[in-house]
């Protein structure tokens, strides 16, 4: 990929509540002829799928980029940029209110902090994966932020990407789709993100653990009293559907099996991670336990047509990873088991 930086010595701030047409904005980030370098850019490149219905293109995402370098992931820019620029970003301002006029000049710092380094911090990046040789798997794991499917919301997807999922029966986990679907109609009524306006937490406590009253919501565990008051009605209505939803066969996949197998599966990831860290790769953004479990589990060539193939089946994961788990898909159980 050839890439320019036609912004690497200017800094621009986009006040989003200035009554600005962001258009122009977004068609520049779906622009495949334009470079884009983000830093955990999900959240960022969501709202370009949401007003224009094209993904963002052409994104480096610096994040991403540092797993194939030795960096831990996820990595904050912060502390990358300290650890390969040798600059200070300053002390964080989360909980500032951002959304008051005019901003101060410390607020308008931290804000070009935010991009002002990440030229500099990619090239260093892009050094260090020449170096290591895993340059091509890095961009291919950026070019999957220009995936539509990962904006577009499906509760029919084999993988929910909710943290906890895995491991919940199929009744719990046709309650958690049915509060994913209403968590997502919501934050789109709101225009802001899913995961701001509910965390995923909250929905695994009341998949698990559902109630069916309005009045009971505000005592489930991380529940925002404002939001339950605000959305109730909504939230047991999605309870009921999701209680009364038949269960989906992608949900009923061999949990009892990987129960079994406990140990030998263990031993595997173990394996696994030792493979990743000796390309210099974090083995959390390659898989994870239950994701390797399902592929070895799980007869892969009996998944529907239209339904996505597990990640290790192809790419570069699966060059990474292939020649230790394909001899072992279709695990059996150890004779004392």
């Amino acid at each position: 990929m050839s890439c320019r930086w036609p912004t690497a010595d200017r800094i621009a701030l986009i006040d989003p509540l200035g009554g600005l047409d962001l258009r122009p904005f977004w068609e520049v980030l779906a622009d495949p002829s334009i470079v884009k370098i983000v830093h955990a850019g999900v959240q960022d490149l969501e709202p370009v799928f949401r007003h224009l219905g094209r993904p963002g293109r052409s994104v480096l995402d610096s994040q991403i980029a540092a797993a194939f370098i030795g960096r831990g992931f996820p990595c904050g820019l912060g502390r990358l940029v300290q650890e390969l620029v040798e600059a200070d970003l300053g002390q964080g301002m989360k909980f500032t209110q951002w959304d008051a006029r005019p901003l101060t000049p410390r607020q308008l710092h931290y804000a070009a902090n935010d991009v002002r380094y990440l030229s500099l911090l990619w090239e260093k990046i892009a050094a260090a994966l020449d170096q290591s040789g895993n340059t091509a798997w890095a961009l291919q794991e950026c070019r999957t932020l220009e995936d539509p499917a990962l904006y577009r919301f499906d509760p029919l997807a084999d993988r929910l990407n909710v943290r906890g999922a895995d491991l919940m029966g199929p009744g719990a986990k046709a309650l958690l789709r049915s509060l994913v679907a209403w968590r997502e109609a919501a934050a789109r009524h709101e225009d802001v993100p899913a995961r701001t306006l509910l965390k995923d937490g909250v929905l695994v406590e009341l998949s698990r653990r559902p109630v069916t009253s309005v009045e009971r919501l505000p005592q489930v565990r991380g529940m925002p009293v404002p939001l339950a008051r605000r959305f109730g009605p909504d939230i047991i209505e999605a309870i009921r559907t999701g209680l009364d939803r038949p269960h989906l066969a992608a949900d009923r996949w061999p949990i009892a099996r990987f129960r079994e197998q406990r140990d030998q599966i263990d031993a595997i990831f173990t394996a696994l991670k030792h493979r990743c860290l000796a390309r210099q790769i974090d083995p959390v953004i390659v898989t994870s336990k239950m994701e390797m479990a399902r592929f070895l589990l799980t007869d892969q060539p009996a998944r529907p047509a239209d339904r996505p193939a597990n990640r290790l089946a192809g790419g570069w994961r699966h060059e990474l990873l292939g020649p230790l788990l394909d001899p072992l898909v279709g695990l059996e159980a150890p004779p004392d088991a």
